[in-house]
């Protein structure tokens, strides 16, 4: 009984209380966003997650408020003196708000989500965490690259869309077009053999560009975005059978030195 009266008199009871709501709210609100991670898109997780840290904090804080006000702090009072304090806190954190506003902007844009293949930076690999502050990165090195959101300045989302892929494949000038076409066309009929599952929509543009010391054909192709670094290598070991089947040299450069008097 004496430990019923020390709480209700100091009111540690409506703390008590107000954390039991607390966390049954977060708990309300945590269960109805969990879903089937496989039925929902990596925008619809990484919004779900917002929510859900957005949600905690908001509870943490009223809780803190309650606390002090159980206490005998007038927090009434507080609050009204932190209209000078705030200026200094806001200039001390103003680079944690730039990095939380440009995190709503690429939420809110959709310039990423988790999972994505993205280059950021220079750096290439995928997101593996996108919060308010600060973007993850595994690089295909596996280096865990961190970038706070305002240094953020480019971004080349690769899992957006279907990639097109381009290869300029060099001549000699002496090759007839003729021979040319032919190995091409042997490259295109392996290609969309062996690698059907893969690629789609294999081109044979043609004639290029004109260099210093080679002609240049141009093919295309569009290739899955979770295969296509796979595929490229296998394209590549294609068309160099096919220049050896073709008896066709790849040009190089040639560095001639002459020993002059």
């Amino acid at each position: 009984m004496k430990f019923i009266d020390f709480l209700i008199k100091n009111n540690i009871h409506e703390l008590i209380l107000f954390i039991i709501i607390g966390l049954t709210i977060y708990i309300i609100i945590k269960k109805s966003l969990s879903t089937n991670q496989e039925k929902i898109n990596r925008k619809q997780q990484t919004i779900k997650k917002l929510i859900i840290n957005i949600s905690k904090y908001t509870i943490i804080i009223f809780l803190i408020l309650k606390l002090l006000t159980i206490l005998g702090i007038n927090v009434r009072a507080i609050i009204a003196g932190l209209g000078v304090v705030s200026v200094v806190i806001g200039l001390a954190l103003q680079d944690i708000m730039k990095d939380v506003l440009s995190g709503i902007f690429i939420i809110i844009e959709n310039q990423y989500d988790v999972g994505d293949e993205v280059e950021i930076n220079k750096y290439q690999g995928y997101v593996t965490e996108l919060g308010l502050r600060s973007t993850r990165i595994k690089t295909f090195d596996s280096d865990l690259v961190t970038i706070a959101n305002r240094n953020i300045s480019e971004v080349k989302n690769c899992s957006k869309e279907q990639p097109t892929i381009i290869l300029d494949l060099p001549f000699p000038y002496e090759t007839p077009n003729q021979k040319v076409l032919e190995m091409l066309e042997k490259v295109k009929i392996r290609i969309e053999k062996e690698l059907q599952n893969s690629i789609k929509d294999f081109k044979i543009l043609g004639l290029q560009s004109f260099s210093e010391s080679c002609i240049k054909y141009r093919i295309t192709y569009n290739a899955k975005k979770d295969q296509r670094y796979s595929a490229k290598r296998t394209i590549n070991m294609i068309i160099k059978e096919e220049y050896d089947n073709s008896k066709i040299s790849i040009p190089y450069n040639i560095l001639e030195v002459r020993n002059g008097k």
